[in-house]
């Protein structure tokens, strides 16, 4: 029995159709899968390209932070930053007593004395009295001409105290400037006090000599001491004049 094509067709065509029919949903769903698969991996790499990006922002912003920090930081004041450090200040070069100003050699400022009247110093409770001149040595010898006075020492601590007489200078201030001795102490009288040794509450008395005339020595004069083994250093000035 012959079959002809067209019998075939006829026969097979509902097959054919759900076939084809087949063959489009498996093509659609397969381009669909392709397409979301595509989307799928364009959303990942935009979100990796959005993590990326963030990431160097909070860096940036990181960095920029910390060298503002660094360079606007406010400095920790101290509690006693506004308060003078006395320790690493300049000593003071001048004084004034009396109303006469005079350059000084000790790092504090003497204390203004008075001849006659005893002042203390730390330990040592000193008096220097009025001066008066003597001349010592032969007629027509140089520097023959000195000026004295009396001294005291009394010893307030409760401990013994070495004294001498290094710390003594003078100082002569007028129009035609300043003139200054340092050690100016001489042992030309009998009774001069040198150095020795107090006892607590112990007293030690003599003469305390310095060269020079009222015309070597113009103006006003000012005799310093310092005493010795004293913490901060204490000193005094005594004004005056060279007697004639």
């Amino acid at each position: 029995m012959n079959v002809t094509t067209e019998e075939r067709l006829k026969a097979y065509g509902p097959v054919l159709d759900r076939a084809m029919a087949d063959d489009l949903l498996n093509r659609a769903d397969v381009a669909s899968g392709g397409a979301t698969q595509h989307r799928r991996r364009a959303r990942q790499l935009i979100s990796a390209m959005v993590a990326v990006a963030l990431t160097g922002l909070v860096a940036i912003a990181v960095t920029q932070s910390r060298s503002l920090t660094s360079g606007t930081r406010p400095l920790r004041q101290s509690p006693t930053s506004s308060m003078q450090d006395t320790s690493t200040a300049s000593p003071p070069t001048r004084a004034r007593c009396d109303g006469v100003t005079f350059p000084i050699q000790t790092v504090t400022v003497p204390t203004c004395a008075s001849f006659g009247r005893p002042v203390t110093l730390g330990w040592v409770r000193v008096t220097l009295g009025t001066l008066r001149s003597i001349v010592v040595g032969s007629p027509g010898q140089l520097g023959r001409n000195y000026f004295c006075g009396q001294l005291r020492f009394t010893n307030r601590s409760r401990r013994s105290q070495r004294y001498d007489d290094r710390h003594w200078s003078t100082v002569s201030v007028s129009s035609r400037g300043v003139r200054g001795i340092g050690n100016a102490a001489h042992p030309v009288s009998r009774d001069a006090l040198r150095s020795g040794r107090l006892a607590p509450g112990g007293r030690a008395s003599g003469s305390v000599c310095f060269a020079g005339t009222a015309k070597s020595l113009p103006g006003h004069l000012v005799i310093t001491w310092m005493a010795p083994n004293t913490a901060p250093v204490r000193s005094a000035a005594w004004i005056g004049k060279a007697p004639s």
